[in-house]
């Protein structure tokens, strides 16, 4: 399942060789710190890390999207970027062809959280706080038997009609 896309813009910053953070912005429990340097050769890397732990919390597993970024002066060309964040993966790198001296740059970005299915599956399975079967279309699922007293009421409500 996913949620409501998640959208940052930057302003315009000055990247150089001695650059380091550009951007730190924080939108929907998402915060992300945009990053640039002029390396060799007069390529700009550019860093995104984003921190989504307050997502994660409410059961967002992963987050996709995509990020552009551009020139204000067109010393490159706008790029965009696929975003795919994961446990494992919080930070989005990409070099473009600069100017030795720098660059004016920005950046837009729009990302959708994805929120993870529970497996009913696994959530009814045998376990020591179970201690009864509630069979619903053919399907066993190990309740508790208060659970299995409560939907009883509400399955004999129901035959018995208005």
């Amino acid at each position: 399942m996913m949620g409501e896309a998640i959208e940052f813009e930057s302003g315009h910053h000055q990247v150089n060789t001695a650059a380091g953070v550009l951007d730190t912005s924080t939108k929907n429990g998402i915060t992300c710190v945009w990053s640039g340097t002029v390396g060799n050769s007069c390529k700009i890397n550019f860093t995104w890390e984003f921190n989504w732990d307050t997502l994660k919390s409410q059961g967002v597993n992963k987050i996709t999207g995509y990020i552009y970024v551009s020139s204000f002066y067109n010393w490159f060309t706008a790029t965009k970027i696929d975003v795919t964040l994961t446990e494992n993966n919080h930070e989005i790198t990409k070099q473009v062809q600069g100017q030795k001296y720098g660059d004016d740059v920005s950046f837009e970005c729009s990302l959708t959280p994805h929120y993870e299915i529970p497996s009913y599956d696994d959530m009814f399975l045998p376990s020591d706080q179970n201690d009864t079967i509630l069979v619903v279309d053919g399907k066993k699922l190990h309740v508790s038997k208060a659970v299995s007293s409560f939907y009883r009421k509400i399955i004999l409500a129901n035959r018995a009609g208005p």
